[in-house]
């Protein structure tokens, strides 16, 4: 199954990351606030964020795969 990409991110570092792979994608900024967690490392916050992200933008393109 080819489902769509869809990049969660208007970050322009993820977008080339995503270029080397495909060129096959689009680019829809989940506009959700990245919360600060003064007891999560940088580590542990950015796949909480990516998550956010990429759920946001999911409901909205139920048929894509959603990459935050």
């Amino acid at each position: 199954m080819n489902l769509p990409i869809t990049l969660a991110s208007a970050s322009p570092r993820r977008a080339q990351l995503l270029q080397l792979l495909t060129s096959e994608y689009v680019v829809v900024p989940a506009n959700v606030p990245e919360p600060v967690h003064e007891s999560l490392t940088p580590s542990e916050l950015c796949p909480l964020n990516a998550h956010q992200k990429a759920r946001t933008v999911a409901k909205d393109h139920p048929d894509a795969l959603a990459i935050g």
